[in-house]
């Protein structure tokens, strides 16, 4: 996949909708799959409704969970209206269950309820998991899509497991080490299992200095975790410490980012103010989206 430079997205998208529009069924996927997730998104914003029902047909339910988890809350309520029962579903069955929890969060309770109904039960009641915790804790927010080892795998049998499990992981940068018990013990990074012997076993190689959170810890105390160890992912684990899931940078800046344009929002109100000057902070968040979100976690 590639990006798209700003001055040859027009023409892209313009080639793309055409290829949509004459229902170029091969043309349509080599062009528009070829691009970054980003852009996928980018263009899907520019269809019709009629051209979105024809991009339904084109793209499989893995392909449109990439572009659905990319797209505002509101519009993906609009996008979920628009879709066939089964394809929706076979769609939520294929997103990760942290970006399924966030969106039924925001539905009506019953649409979610029939949503949970139809997926996969597996999938259904790790989703129903993440909805129960409390807003805004690190529960509620992370993922339990994750690739999780035992001690006494060998390094062999865990580069099996990625190869199997690594592309219905939502990270797989950090590999978190558990015992019989289902407790966390440890952590191993992908350079350990590069470097190891392929007969080494997981506990002669992993780091027993792992840091993880309770999952009633509110998320921005996870952020300020994340930023002060320079995390790509942390563990959340139960008072046992039985590991739970993962919260991901990408995932909690999100968040945070979220939280602070509504802090912004209400300092607005709260002045009187309705012109805030709001592109430095915008391009602040474009050149280091961290000095945005966690500056203001102290």
């Amino acid at each position: 996949m590639h990006r798209l430079q700003d001055q040859k997205k027009e023409r892209f998208k313009n080639r793309i909708i055409n290829r949509l529009d004459q229902k170029d069924l091969k043309t349509f996927r080599s062009l528009y799959l070829s691009l970054h997730s980003q852009d996928q998104v980018d263009i899907f914003y520019a269809f019709n409704e009629e051209q979105r029902k024809l991009a339904y047909y084109y793209l499989s339910s893995k392909e449109m969970a990439i572009i659905f988890t990319g797209l505002e809350i509101e519009d993906q309520e609009k996008i979920y209206r628009e879709m066939d029962i089964n394809y929706s579903t076979e769609m939520f069955n294929e997103m990760f269950t942290d970006d399924v929890a966030m969106f039924l969060t925001e539905i009506d309770p019953e649409q979610a309820e029939e949503i949970l109904s139809l997926m996969e039960p597996n999938r259904s009641r790790k989703v129903k998991r993440l909805m129960s915790y409390a807003d805004e804790t690190a529960g509620s927010i992370m993922t339990t899509d994750l690739i999780y080892i035992s001690l006494t795998d060998t390094v062999a049998e865990v580069h099996e497991k990625l190869r199997d499990k690594a592309v219905s992981a939502e990270i797989v940068y950090y590999l978190y080490v558990i015992d019989e018990e289902q407790k966390l013990v440890g952590v191993v990074s992908l350079r350990d299992l590069i470097t190891a012997a392929l007969t080494d076993t997981v506990e002669s190689i992993m780091s027993t200095k792992v840091i993880s959170v309770p999952e009633d810890m509110d998320q921005e105390d996870v952020g300020k975790i994340i930023k002060k160890y320079d995390f790509l992912a942390v563990p959340v684990v139960s008072r046992q410490n039985h590991l739970l899931g993962i919260i991901t940078v990408d995932d909690i800046m999100d968040i945070l980012e979220e939280e602070t344009t509504e802090d912004f929002e209400d300092i607005s109100a709260a002045s009187g103010s309705t012109d805030i000057d709001l592109t430095g902070i915008e391009t602040a968040k474009k050149r280091a989206p961290w000095i945005v979100t966690l500056t203001f976690l102290g």
